[in-house]
């Protein structure tokens, strides 16, 4: 995963460049494409890094509707089927945390009516805590939904939370990151 700004592909039709012009623009679309890659690279650092034997990462699981939903994580423990979303932060989407949450409240009704016993997660890896989630889910939250901040996650899956913060994106990187907007706001 490259997490140097400027070696991301920008989207041509991006709005940002009606909204700060050319260059700006193309910077703030490459901005964009490297903070979903990051998201790419949280769910494979759990992946990687999980002690838990038997967690199924991203399979599509047919609720008998015309499209399958793949949550992020499930996981059977034998008491209680787990099934959860991961964000890397703590502003959601409102349309789409929504859809989120109704997949996640599907999947929880499809287990349950095969015999199942369901917990459902929303993880997001930078929230402080609960209420930062809560806020940010921006009332979509339910109760039956257990909110889990990163170091929570972490712990859960005998992870280090710290490593991947320290190392997601390497100190040189950082520097090249900044040159690249210094420059285009210096032009």
């Amino acid at each position: 995963f490259l997490r140097v700004i400027e070696s991301r592909n920008s989207n041509p039709n991006s709005s940002y460049k009606l909204l700060l012009g050319e260059r700006i623009g193309e910077m703030m679309s490459r901005i964009n494409s490297a903070n979903i890659g990051l998201g790419y690279m949280l769910e494979k650092y759990y992946e990687d890094h999980s002690k838990l034997d038997g967690i199924v990462w991203k399979e599509k699981v047919d609720v008998g509707e015309k499209k399958k939903i793949e949550p992020d994580m499930m996981y059977d423990d034998g008491e209680f089927l787990h099934i959860g979303e991961v964000k890397m932060g703590v502003d959601f989407d409102t349309k789409k945390s929504k859809s989120e949450i109704l997949n996640l409240h599907k999947l929880k009704k499809h287990f349950e009516d095969i015999g199942k016993k369901v917990k459902l997660y929303f993880i997001s890896h930078l929230a402080e805590d609960e209420e930062a989630m809560k806020k940010g889910l921006k009332g979509n939250a339910t109760l039956d939904i257990n909110l889990l901040t990163g170091e929570m996650f972490c712990s859960w899956l005998g992870a280090d939370y710290k490593e991947f913060n320290e190392t997601v994106t390497p100190k040189d990187h950082i520097v090249k990151n900044i040159i690249y907007g210094y420059n285009i706001f210096k032009d």
